[in-house]
């Protein structure tokens, strides 16, 4: 099957991904889609946390769920939209999954209660980040 990812999002281009291994990217952390988490917060909004590369600012808040072992041996990532301000602890609804093709660190979209983007949307707000990797938005009811 082919699938849109978000390095490519102001391209045409799509990546072929072989349906088994879409199949079993989409099953992974698919059980917060629709929970309320609550999230610790270690590079809020506007920070720069990289030495080696003093431009790239956080422009969304980016934590993590305590408590959870993503893939990668860290605790799970995720995003936060809908919060225009920083913010060191949030507690919203899991409404996409980020999932990196290349690597074992998915992301999680949270979101305030009352508020819900489309996959674009959400690549649009992602791509800061995501245009580093190789990744796609996955939501229920939206293809990618």
């Amino acid at each position: 099957m082919k699938i849109s990812l978000v390095c490519d999002l102001y391209s045409e281009k799509q990546t072929d991904i072989d349906d088994e291994e879409y199949e079993k990217l989409i099953k992974k952390n698919e059980e917060y889609i629709g929970k309320s988490v609550d999230t610790k917060i270690d590079r809020p909004l506007g920070c720069k946390p990289m030495k080696e590369h003093p431009d790239f600012v956080y422009e969304l808040n980016y934590g993590f769920i305590p408590g959870t072992m993503s893939g990668d041996g860290e605790e799970l990532d995720c995003y936060i939209l809908g919060v225009d301000v920083p913010v060191e602890e949030f507690r919203g609804k899991c409404i996409a999954i980020v999932h990196r093709t290349n690597e074992d660190d998915d992301k999680l979209i949270i979101v305030p209660e009352n508020i819900d983007y489309s996959v674009k949307e959400i690549e649009e707000k992602v791509y800061f980040s995501e245009k580093y990797h190789k990744s796609f938005v996955f939501k229920r009811g939206e293809c990618v």
